[in-house]
């Protein structure tokens, strides 16, 4: 298993246990550059669209960068930084789910 599938697995392991995020391991979607795949030295992480939530604090959001910080270090030898940036769906947002 590459390193990278490894870690999209960390990560969504990790996420879902944050309990005040409410999120489900399958409603995480992690998003790798190619770069990052590469012979890079550093890995800036961006969260986006975490839906802003009375649970979901500053405190929550530090914790959040910080467990993905350890997951991405555990993984590879990178400078890393993350960057966690709140989503509210008043701002403009759409969506289209097919029939099951």
């Amino acid at each position: 298993m590459s390193a990278v599938i490894a870690l999209d697995r960390v990560l969504k392991v990790a996420i879902q246990e944050i309990p005040e995020l409410g999120l489900k391991a399958d409603e995480v979607s992690c998003l790798f550059n190619v770069p990052f795949m590469c012979d890079e030295k550093e890995a800036i992480v961006f969260v986006d669209s975490l839906y802003e939530k009375p649970l979901r604090t500053a405190e929550v959001r530090e914790r959040l960068a910080t467990v993905i910080c350890n997951c991405v270090a555990r993984h590879f030898n990178l400078n890393i930084e993350v960057f966690v940036r709140p989503f509210k769906p008043d701002n403009g947002f759409a969506s289209f789910r097919r029939g099951t």
